[in-house]
């Protein structure tokens, strides 16, 4: 029976975490497409500057896909704008 309480706990806490990472990804594609809006960028832009194709960039941005860790501060830096700024809970 611990092992099946030990699952079931664990299974919670994943589903917490992942519905965590969920909302963080939603809010930083929210930011990024404000951002992009507000200054007049272009999309194709912001995937020259990933490294990666219109369609991975467009797939980021629209929230279906989350922007990998490692491309945040690159992202930060095409917009112009903190870290901080993509991860706050406000909207752009």
């Amino acid at each position: 029976m611990a092992n099946l309480y030990g699952i079931l706990v664990l299974g919670t806490r994943y589903l917490y975490c992942e519905a965590m990472t969920t909302a963080l990804s939603e809010r930083v594609a929210a930011h990024v497409r404000g951002l992009i809006e507000v200054r007049g960028l272009k999309k194709k832009a912001l995937a020259s500057a990933l490294g990666i194709t219109e369609s991975q960039a467009y797939s980021r941005i629209s929230g279906r896909v989350a922007f990998e860790v490692d491309e945040l501060p690159a992202v930060a830096q095409f917009l112009g704008c903190d870290l901080q700024d993509l991860l706050r809970s406000e909207a752009a």
